[in-house]
């Protein structure tokens, strides 16, 4: 399992970057066989949609999407 924080909007696009090529390298480390678990909070907001970018979020979404959510 990997447990992970990601920058708030408030941070620059650097620091994001580079918090998500580290979670990559983690990633990367892990021996192919294992299986990956990776949560945390991404500090995303994808707000009241009935489906994100990807089809994960249903009908759960809440509050207002933020500029992370279009990254």
């Amino acid at each position: 399992m990997i447990q992970c924080y990601a920058p708030t909007t408030d941070d620059t696009n650097e620091e994001v970057d580079e918090s998500y090529t580290e979670l990559q390298c983690t990633i990367n480390r892990v021996p192919n066989n294992d299986i990956i678990v990776v949560m945390g909070d991404f500090n995303v907001k994808i707000g009241q949609m009935h489906e994100d970018a990807h089809g994960a979020m249903g009908k759960s979404g809440f509050g207002q999407r933020n500029e992370r959510a279009d990254s």
